[in-house]
């Protein structure tokens, strides 16, 4: 009896950065007369449909075996492979306001554009941890807030899925003392 061949395709890198797109993941042979051999795809010991589509952070094994048939032997992990997806990329953070500048009343907001296709939550910090908040997982805008009279810096910051950080500050100034004359 033959042994078949087959091997694993993929179409895109076998290591690769996180887009948000898929990895499609194959079988490709191209044996004559091996009509009655079962090609199968696993992932991590897992029978997957073929083609077997992957997007998420991870490690993936892959292997193809066979049943054999009336001329071929089967054959155990003929072909195999590690898709690996990985996620290096900081978030995007920019403080959007308050700007750096003077400003005669107290400053209360904190507006800010966070951007990372995996991103997990933000958070900010007043001052170097006068005023910290707790972790908001929508990422919106901070209200409520009270600057302090004089010089101010504010730092929010974003976290992904895959624990990478960044942070943006603006330092501005707060007088609301009238001059004296």
């Amino acid at each position: 009896k033959g042994i078949p061949t087959a091997s694993l395709t993929n179409d895109k890198a076998w290591t690769r950065e996180y887009d948000g797109t898929n990895n499609s993941i194959s079988i490709s042979e191209s044996n004559t007369g091996d009509s009655d051999v079962n090609y199968t795809l696993f992932r991590n010991d897992s029978y997957k449909v073929n083609p077997d589509l992957v997007s998420a952070v991870g490690a993936y094994a892959y292997k193809i075996n066979t049943t054999g048939g009336t001329n071929w032997t089967s054959n155990a992990s003929m072909d195999t492979n590690t898709l690996i997806i990985t996620d290096t990329t900081k978030p995007q953070v920019t403080v959007l306001y308050p700007t750096n500048t003077s400003y005669a009343s107290v400053q209360t907001q904190l507006n800010y554009s966070a951007s990372d296709l995996l991103r997990n939550f933000c958070w900010y910090s007043l001052n170097g941890g006068t005023t910290n908040s707790t972790p908001d997982v929508a990422c919106a805008n901070f209200t409520g807030l009270s600057s302090s009279e004089g010089s101010n810096t504010w730092t929010v910051y974003v976290n992904d899925t895959s624990n990478n950080q960044n942070s943006s500050r603006i330092t501005f100034t707060v007088d609301t003392t009238a001059p004296t004359i």
